[in-house]
């Protein structure tokens, strides 16, 4: 079987040095993942901080570190470009791959600041012949791929309401939320919401809370919490029969079911003693993304596009100026 050839443009904490974190389920970077995956060998990266630079030297000693993203390709010629730079470096980064035509490229979430520069994204992709792949890693997870199957099945019944609850930001862990609620429940038709006044863990980022309408009626709520107390990215799933509800970061899945009520007659409720444990914690999101580009560069069809990736951001940016300017955003 092939082995592919594996590069990455940005070696700080997604790209490679949250690798040194004890804590964190092992790959938890793009080149842990491709380190630990058989079929690819990781020939480069590119960092222009020199502090990164030299810690890349020492985390990956048989592995060539560059300064230049563009001699990088030019050199090693990879089958895959990981683009694990900052949100306003990630134009550059694509742009730069798709004109040495890399046949796919992974871009970090969210795919962009502005929907001109993910529109830009997309089409570079596109007339290179290059496969744009966005990092909502949970989209590669089987776990998570199950429960989109079983709210397709009805697993739960119709679905009555969806609760979420997110840290750190949203164009940071609350892009995953959005993506995994447009995979879902498809597309998002308006938005509204508040900031809540609290700091986010990052910049620029904003907190915010939020009520989404789906097409299809269903409503969602988004909850943010600062994470200085404690992080949390839950799913609660409300269905006419049962509940899924995603916890533990996005680890642990449980489907519960219903029995009548022990306190009110002609009422049902939750069961807490009818919990079936879909997935628990302890699997690694980055093994299931390297696995991902291996099965697409093999032929199968990407689950996570630039064209899933600039939907996600519509939402992300109409959210944005609800809480600025009070008002109902249609997307």
């Amino acid at each position: 079987m092939s082995t592919y050839r594996a590069a990455i443009i940005g070696c700080g904490r997604i790209g490679l040095l949250s690798e040194k974190d004890k804590k964190r389920t092992k790959p938890a970077t793009h080149a842990g993942a491709f380190q630990a995956h058989p079929r690819i060998k990781l020939v480069g990266v590119a960092e222009t901080n020199e502090e990164r630079k030299t810690e890349a030297k020492k985390m990956l000693p048989s592995v060539k570190v560059y300064s230049d993203a563009d001699e990088l390709i030019r050199e090693a010629r990879p089958d895959i470009v990981s683009i694990a730079t900052f949100h306003d470096e990630h134009k550059e980064g694509v742009k730069l791959a798709a004109r040495h035509h890399v046949p796919l490229i992974m871009c970090e979430k969210p795919i962009a600041e502005t929907i001109e520069d993910a529109e830009e994204m997309v089409a570079a992709c596109n007339e290179s012949g290059s496969i744009l792949i966005v990092n909502h890693m949970r989209r590669f997870d089987p776990a998570l791929s199950r429960v989109a199957d079983m709210i397709l099945k009805k697993k739960i019944g119709d679905i009555q309401s969806v609760r979420c609850l997110y840290v750190n930001g949203l164009m940071n862990t609350g892009s995953h939320i959005i993506d995994m609620l447009h995979w879902y429940f498809g597309e998002i038709k308006w938005v509204l919401a508040v900031p809540n006044g609290q700091e986010p863990t990052y910049g620029k980022d904003v907190l915010v809370n939020a009520i989404i309408e789906f097409e299809s009626g269903v409503q969602a709520t988004l909850q943010s919490l600062d994470s200085k107390h404690y992080a949390v990215f839950e799913i609660e799933v409300f269905g006419k029969t049962g509940k899924i509800s995603i916890t533990g970061l996005g680890q642990i899945i449980d489907v519960i079911g219903l029995r009548e009520s022990m306190q009110y007659r002609t009422y049902m409720e939750l069961n807490p003693e009818k919990v079936e444990r879909i997935a628990d914690e302890g699997r690694s999101f980055f093994s299931s993304m390297a696995e991902h580009l291996v099965s697409v560069l093999d032929g199968a069809s990407p689950k996570s596009t630039g064209k899933n990736a600039l939907q996600a951001l519509k939402v992300l940016l109409a959210l944005k100026k609800s809480a600025e300017k009070g008002t109902k955003e249609f997307v």
